[in-house]
């Protein structure tokens, strides 16, 4: 469900907060408790007639992932997360530290599961945020990337704090992906940064995701490098960095991915990930690390990490195997390469993973 990546951007919202309290408190007083914030329902968008907009920017980043590009400006600083991407004034902003101004634009993506609308989102997100007194505008039709959307102001006070934020969330909807635009900052500084903050929503730009693979058997789709090799089976699929690798199954030289589907029959997802693993042999080393948690498309998963020798291979590898389960299914997804090439390969592998999407 799309909610579930939502609490990235209540984090800005916190983010925000936070900062603001930490200049605004005049004490080291603890802050009296206020009860849960509420905000005020959105109203049923009522059409308006368009108003001319003002010089629309060229974009001047892209993200593959997200199927999208968009202008910010070049003195701010950027960084993207799964499904997500966050622009900001300022690396203090981005890390948590004190700010006495700026302001941040967030951008996240997901797939909206059938009934989900836009104002549901919206809604949410704004019922789920660390602010008090929340004001919204009625809700309004928009234009971004040439799609349909909709948009609210809101103005707000971040619990305990006197100082007021100022901002809009947006919604817009493309080849049934669904994507949430919050744009925020002091509410003193609106006359500064709020030009700015509109510019980059009118500056969206939706894209055919590049380098894009579906596979109606597996029932997802993942971004993969463009100039890497396929080889897809009913049950599996396999990226690699050349047809050499694919074919000789060595690893001297360049990276590998694999996802493979399997029923479960029953059996709960350690288990069946576990029996996954005794599968993968290794004339030494093999797994080198416990367990974790690990978010893949929106569910709740598990990864380990790899190092070792593979049986019959004369080239060690690092890397790491992950595994999720939806809709009865296990999933089984490895990233590898060779050892002295995991700087230059493991951030794309990891890329690849966090790319997956399960389709209906």
């Amino acid at each position: 469900m799309m909610l579930n990546r939502m609490a990235a951007i209540v984090a800005i919202v916190v983010l925000l907060s936070s900062s603001i309290l930490a200049c605004a408190a005049p004490s080291p007083e603890p802050t009296p408790t206020l009860p849960p914030p509420t905000a005020t329902p959105i109203p049923t968008p009522t059409l308006v007639p368009p108003t001319p907009t003002p010089e629309v920017r060229e974009p001047n980043y892209s993200n593959a992932i997200l199927g999208l590009s968009i202008w910010f400006p070049e003195t701010w600083i950027s960084e993207e997360m799964p499904d997500m991407v966050a622009f900001a004034t300022s690396s203090e902003l981005i890390s948590g530290d004190d700010w006495e101004t700026g302001a941040a634009f967030a951008i996240i993506g997901a797939q909206m599961e059938s009934g989900e609308t836009l104002e549901d989102l919206i809604q949410q997100l704004l019922d789920q945020s660390s602010l008090d007194d929340i004001k919204t505008t009625e809700l309004q039709p928009v234009s971004i990337g040439d799609e349909s959307g909709v948009i609210t102001d809101y103005e707000a006070t971040p619990m305990g704090a006197t100082a007021r934020v100022k901002g809009f969330m947006a919604g817009a909807e493309h080849n049934r992906f669904g994507y949430v635009f919050m744009g925020v900052s002091i509410a003193e500084d609106w006359p500064e940064y709020g030009s700015v903050l509109e510019a980059m929503l009118r500056s969206v730009r939706f894209t055919d995701p590049s380098g894009t693979f579906t596979s109606q058997d597996l029932g997802l789709k993942m971004w993969y490098p463009e100039d890497w090799i396929i080889e897809e089976g009913r049950d599996q699929v396999i990226f690699a960095t050349s047809r050499s690798l694919i074919d000789t199954g060595s690893l001297e030289s360049g990276a590998a991915f694999l996802v493979r589907g399997s029923s479960r029959g029953g059996a709960g997802l350690v288990d069946w990930f576990e029996e996954e693993l005794q599968a993968l042999a290794f004339d030494e080393g093999g797994p080198s690390s416990d367990m974790a948690p690990r978010t893949i498309a929106s569910q709740d998963g598990l990864i380990i990490d790899l190092d070792g020798l593979p049986s019959g291979a004369d080239t060690p590898i690092v890397g790491f195997a992950a595994a999720v389960a939806y809709d009865g299914w296990g999933y089984l997804f490895l990233g590898v390469t060779a050892v002295d090439e995991w700087q230059e390969y493991g951030p794309t592998l990891e890329e690849m993973l966090d790319s997956v999407q399960f389709t209906e």
